[in-house]
């Protein structure tokens, strides 16, 4: 995270929102390691670089707890750098877009925005991409666990090896049923993953932007997006509310994109600027 040095800092002010850039110098060809946007009234969205890469999606035979779902494990190539959200959206953020929205005794500022179908999150992104004329989206499923693992293959990002019938590492990670105490937390209150990425293991499910298919197709893929159709989305992270298997990296849900509830929110995706 240091190779890259920062050297200045920006306002570009657009329509009803300015962006405030952490950039690096003209001469550096790399993108800045981090984005702050400011949304109004105090409030910041960060975002943190996550690189291209490659890693094996899925969870391997010899993982405790592990799904149907989430076989085969296979190679997965993300061709191209993304931004994604160092926190959930929370609900001081989504009530810039949405001033009415409440997420009922889940409501504190800084704790994750909730009762929010799909479709109400890719309106969130359609919003903000229409205030900084960049596109906002929500990540794919691919992303996701590529940036929830940040190079790691354990089940979770801070450790437990495949075969751990507990999960001691988790209650450092993120909050679930095991630790929760019957609520969700304000965003960043865990240690995050090696790209900088809080609260990727549990805290509230997230939606991604795929279409949920029960089986991975497998081999070797670049940039997967999931089937074109389907009934489902794709949630990933488990909640506060839910077991610690749920909380694995290679752990996937689905949800009905209309459905809202107590323990399913969002982060978004900013594509780097051309060069």
């Amino acid at each position: 995270m240091n190779r890259l040095q920062i050297l200045l800092t920006d306002w570009v002010v657009l329509p009803s929102l300015a962006v405030l850039v952490t950039c690096a110098s003209a001469l550096d060809d790399n993108p800045p390691k981090t984005l702050q946007l400011d949304l109004g009234e105090g409030v910041k969205l960060d975002l943190v670089l996550v690189p291209a890469g490659e890693f094996h999606m899925g969870a391997p035979e010899s993982e405790n707890e592990r799904q149907s779902a989430e076989e085969p494990v296979h190679k997965v190539k993300i061709t191209r750098p993304f931004y994604l959200g160092a926190f959930e959206i929370t609900n001081v953020q989504s009530r810039r877009f949405r001033p009415g929205h409440h997420s009922r005794y889940l409501d504190g500022d800084n704790q994750p925005a909730l009762w929010v179908s799909w479709y109400d999150a890719d309106a969130f992104c359609h919003w903000l991409s229409q205030k900084i004329q960049r596109n906002v989206r929500l990540p794919s499923e691919a992303e996701w666990e590529y940036a929830c693992r940040a190079g790691t293959a354990t089940r979770f990002f801070n450790g437990d090896q495949a075969q751990q019938k507990f999960s001691p590492n988790l209650d450092k990670a993120g909050c679930s049923g095991s630790n929760s105490r019957g609520l969700s937390k304000e965003v960043g209150k865990f240690i995050p993953n090696a790209f900088g990425l809080y609260d990727m293991h549990g805290n509230v499910w997230e939606w991604c932007s795929d279409w949920y298919d029960p089986f991975y197709l497998g081999g070797n893929v670049k940039d997967p997006q999931g089937p074109p159709l389907g009934v489902t989305k794709v949630i990933r992270s488990g909640s506060w509310k839910g077991l610690n298997r749920f909380c694995r990296s290679a752990s996937r849900g689905s949800s009905i994109p209309f459905i809202t509830g107590s323990n399913v929110g969002f982060r978004v995706v900013l594509a780097p600027a051309s060069p």
